[in-house]
């Protein structure tokens, strides 16, 4: 098992450091190879500890190596090819990977570096999570936010879109394009490869990443079934840091190598496979260009702000563990406490420990993974409910005379505790339960 990125960052190695044992593009792409006297019979490629073992974040680290020196002859000749470069398609060769399917899917080194890696993930992304869930909301309920935002503080009724249509991908997908201009999963332009005879070019300043999105026509569970899933890979696996497949539309947040300045370029190659072409795959060429340095404070383009939760920022939120519960009043049922400025600003804080959190990760065996998508959600959820409330109350009684010795936070922070008694149940659905519980 060769290290992970943060692993190797923590001994002082760079980026890429596994990628320069090997040269040609066969051998960067082979994980187990069947030896026999010293001599390389056959192998099997990354996708087959990906696919078959279910072992994604690995597969590009992983080596595994099984020697036949000790097998008799007579039995090797059934495995092999007498070109002795691939196995037989004959009964032992699939004996073989089926047994082998088993034994590495179950290795609990590997399980346990995969689940390391796949946590780490998720903490690295915490506030990526935190968009992706935000931005699925205002997919399904774009009125929320114009509700959110300063000035509109009624829902607008849209009198276009009503009846939602169900998505219905290919198993296998066959279009795989980019898109260049986005601004909702029905209204995209996409790249047409022979625009200007020129390679679509990706802008990423130096000390940013980016989002990249591509028309994709595959099943939302492409990446995550557990039959033949799918999987999308890059020539320099460590540029893409996440993947998001929903409703035709793949987005992938890319961070180009480290080193890399303002004026350098390189070209990216993805390929997704299975697919149903020819070759069994789909591919795109595209070309990234570094940037000057951004302002982190700079606001979104005008793309950003017309595409999901971009342009809008959720007020501040702090987590309220259970050692700091009498510096905020709290106990075990307290679930929020607003604190709105005069200028219009809310900052919420958050009991860490309430007894519904608390209570639903104990009725679910979570993975690690599953506790962050919890724990996010839930948040995302008390914001939402309080300040949708709190506007509310402030909109329709502002003015009346019977609500001055009322304080509105008080109202939503008392209501918040019978809505929180629900608020996973009802948001998590069972088909998401089942991803992040073992």
């Amino acid at each position: 098992m060769f290290k992970a990125e943060d692993q190797l960052e923590e001994i002082g190695r760079s980026k890429g450091v596994k990628e320069a044992f090997v040269r040609g593009e066969k051998q960067t792409q082979q994980a187990i190879l069947f030896t026999y006297n010293g001599q390389t019979h056959g192998d099997q490629g990354q996708t087959f500890i990906k696919r078959r073992c279910n072992l994604r974040r690995i597969s590009n680290d992983a080596l595994v190596v099984i020697d036949f020196t000790d097998i008799d002859d007579a039995d090797v000749v059934d495995l092999f090819k007498p070109s002795r470069d691939r196995l037989q398609n004959k009964t032992p060769a699939k004996v073989l990977k089926s047994e082998l399917e088993e034994i590495i899917s179950e290795n609990e080194m590997l399980r346990e570096e995969e689940e390391r890696r796949k946590s780490k993930d998720i903490k690295e992304d915490t506030e990526e999570l935190e968009e992706d869930i935000l931005d699925e909301i205002l997919e399904r309920n774009p009125s929320l936010k114009g509700y959110l935002k300063a000035g509109n503080k009624t829902p607008v009724i849209e009198e276009e879109g009503d009846e939602e249509v169900d998505y219905e991908g290919n198993f296998y997908p066959s279009k795989f394009n980019i898109i260049k201009k986005y601004h909702s999963r029905s209204d995209y332009q996409v790249w047409e490869e022979d625009e200007e005879d020129e390679m679509y070019v990706k802008r990423i300043p130096s000390n940013r990443s980016s989002i990249q999105r591509f028309e994709l026509d595959a099943t939302n569970d492409f990446l995550s079934r557990e039959k033949d899933p799918g999987s999308i890979e890059a020539e320099i696996p460590s540029i893409i840091k996440s993947k998001r497949l929903k409703d035709g539309i793949l987005t992938l947040r890319l961070d180009p190598p480290d080193g890399l300045s303002s004026g350098d370029a390189l070209t990216l190659k993805l390929e997704v496979e299975p697919a149903d072409t020819s070759t069994g795959e789909l591919t795109r060429t595209f070309s990234i260009q570094i940037t000057d340095p951004v302002e982190k404070t700079s606001r979104p383009s005008p793309q950003e702000e017309e595409s999901g939760a971009g342009g809008f920022e959720l007020p501040d939120a702090t987590w309220v563990p259970e050692e700091d519960w009498d510096n905020h009043g709290f106990n075990e049922h307290s679930i929020v406490r607003l604190e709105p400025s005069p200028d219009g600003e809310m900052t919420l804080f958050i009991n860490e420990d309430a007894a519904p959190l608390v209570n639903f990760r104990k009725r679910n065996n979570l993975k690690e993974s599953g506790k962050k998508y919890v724990k996010q959600t839930y948040k995302l959820g008390v914001i939402l409910y309080s300040v949708g409330q709190y506007m509310e109350i402030e909109r329709e009684y502002g003015e009346d005379p019977h609500w001055e010795e009322i304080d509105p936070a008080e109202v939503v922070e008392t209501s918040m505790k019978g809505i929180a008694q629900s608020l996973l149940d009802q948001t998590i659905t069972d088909d998401k339960l089942d991803d992040i519980t073992y």
